[in-house]
């Protein structure tokens, strides 16, 4: 009995430090695998976490214009909506753009988070997204400049970007490669 416990913890701890991290607790780009679901080796079928029954469409995108802090400064929006095959409670979502993996000269070659809008307010606890009822919005991206010193050196030679997000409540998020630079429907 003792040991069935012990598993449920562990799973519930990685549980709890993942979303930790996708909450935006690190500035760090997660892994694909660490977004789509954390199982420990300890989980049984029957405890993994279901896939998730919410589709995630990315609409359009607007890129950044001119340098952030300068007068002719434009902050990237992006435009997404959420269905649902059957009714499924939402509350917030996390969105996270990501640089490819570029050597700056410094030796470093992991993936930056370059733009980032994280716990965009979906309605009040309760909002559900059903197959009649889908849901669009449109938020801004936020340039993580601050956090990384050769952001704008990784910024302008990532032509293509992962664009990830996240659902609360949903256990799984879900990502695409698309262009940073260029605007897309």
């Amino acid at each position: 009995m003792e040991t069935a416990h012990l598993k449920r913890f562990t799973a519930i701890a990685g549980l709890v430090l993942a979303l930790t991290t996708l909450n935006g607790a690190s500035p760090a780009p997660i892994s694909t695998a660490t977004a789509a679901a954390v199982e420990s080796p300890a989980m049984t079928k029957a405890e993994q976490p279901a896939a998730s029954a919410v589709k995630v469409t990315l609409l359009s995108f607007a890129p950044m214009a001119g340098t952030p802090g300068s007068a002719d400064f434009k902050i990237a929006t992006l435009t997404f909506k959420i269905e649902a095959s059957a009714p499924v409670t939402v509350t917030e979502a996390s969105f996270y753009v990501d640089s490819a993996p570029i050597d700056d000269g410094s030796g470093h070659t992991a993936p930056l988070t370059l733009l980032i809008h994280t716990g965009i307010f979906l309605g009040p606890p309760g909002t559900k997204v059903d197959p009649g009822h889908p849901m669009q919005r449109t938020v801004w991206l936020k340039a993580q400049e601050n956090l990384y010193p050769n952001w704008s050196v990784v910024y302008n030679q990532t032509e293509n970007a992962t664009f990830r997000w996240r659902i609360g409540g949903q256990p799984v998020g879900g990502s695409v490669v698309k262009p940073l630079h260029k605007a897309w429907p």
